[in-house]
């Protein structure tokens, strides 16, 4: 029989589950986030230690998870380019893709 408070309990079963060569590598980062998610304010090294695993591999698996998608990415790009562009070339570009933008507005971009 078990003695210890909730989270010693869960922290043996994670870290024993986490050990277990049955779980795939998508299984253990879904642990990872689940964690990272419920303790928010806990440190990298209190999940892993949580999970049993190393503080470098929940490091790796929450820069993953916060790194924007490629349609981010090129979102931030255009948006720099935006910037960067003198008002005659923004107007030029507005006219250019007029129609466009339009029937992007009216479709609620479907």
């Amino acid at each position: 029989m078990f003695e210890g408070n909730y989270a010693e309990a869960e922290a043996y079963v994670f870290s024993t589950n986490f050990l277990r060569r049955q779980m795939t590598a998508a299984q253990k980062q879904d642990v990872i986030c689940r964690m990272l998610d419920k303790y928010p304010g806990e440190s990298i090294r209190q999940i892993a230690k949580r999970c049993g695993t190393s503080h470098s591999y929940v490091q790796k698996i929450k820069d993953k998870r916060n790194e924007p998608t490629p349609e981010q990415k090129e979102f931030t790009e255009f948006c720099r380019t935006w910037d960067a562009l003198s008002e005659p070339r923004r107007a030029e570009f507005v006219k250019s893709f007029a129609p466009d933008i339009r029937d992007l507005l009216t479709s609620g971009f479907q």
